[in-house]
């Protein structure tokens, strides 16, 4: 009886150690799923390439509630900054649609502002927007000169100020410092963003290196 007892308290040890082995192979398996996500797309971070899908459907949003409705539509970047909320600053947009006509017409917020992640700003310096417009993003927010990306009611992008027919909106990893958007060293090519072309196609930058600076 002593004998058959020592046997099983042996299996027994030596099932838990293989429970041990496999839990530890499980973990190994999930940090490096884990890496390879985190360090996907030449390194560019979760939260950045995770807004690029949000960013694409929000341009498709904004291209067929203007066809539906037959007026312009706007996607407004929240590009003032204000002290009493300062998180909204370059890291909130939503759609915009005219009220009223001609030179008397303004801009009102029809939906409900989508957030980037926390960590995650609109880049000024690599993005390039349809134009820039004096409006607030809602009724608390001070007046200030926002950024905008507009399609017609045949669903084309309207050209910019500068005279082109795409357009581009980047995001980057940074924080915010004296109401200015400041960019680590060790961030730099921590970007991503799409593409908008002249009829609406959606496209996507491959790797950070395709994402310049723009002139002034």
């Amino acid at each position: 009886m002593k004998m058959v007892t020592h046997s099983l308290r042996r299996k027994s040890a030596a099932g838990f150690t293989l429970i041990e082995l496999l839990t530890v192979v499980v973990i190994i398996v999930l940090m490096l799923s884990g890496a390879a996500v985190l360090f996907k797309d030449n390194g560019r971070g979760v939260s950045v390439s995770y807004s690029v899908p949000t960013l694409a459907g929000t341009f498709a949003m904004a291209r067929n509630q203007a066809m539906a409705s037959g007026t312009n539509v706007r996607l407004v970047v929240d590009s003032v900054y204000d002290v009493t909320h300062p998180d909204n600053y370059l890291r909130r947009f939503a759609l915009m649609q005219p009220v009223g006509s001609g030179t008397a017409a303004t801009w009102e917020r029809k939906t409900t502002p989508t957030f980037l992640p926390k960590g995650v700003y609109y880049s000024p310096i690599y993005s390039v927007p349809t134009d820039r417009m004096t409006t607030k993003f809602d009724l608390t927010s001070p007046v200030g000169s926002q950024y905008y990306y507009e399609f017609d009611e045949t669903g084309q992008l309207s050209a910019s100020s500068s005279g082109s027919s795409s357009a581009r909106m980047v995001v980057t990893t940074g924080f915010i410092q004296n109401g200015a958007l400041v960019v680590p060293a060790s961030a730099v090519n921590n970007r991503d963003g799409v593409l908008i072309h002249h009829l609406g196609r959606v496209s996507y930058f491959q790797k950070p290196d395709e994402i310049t600076a723009v002139t002034p």
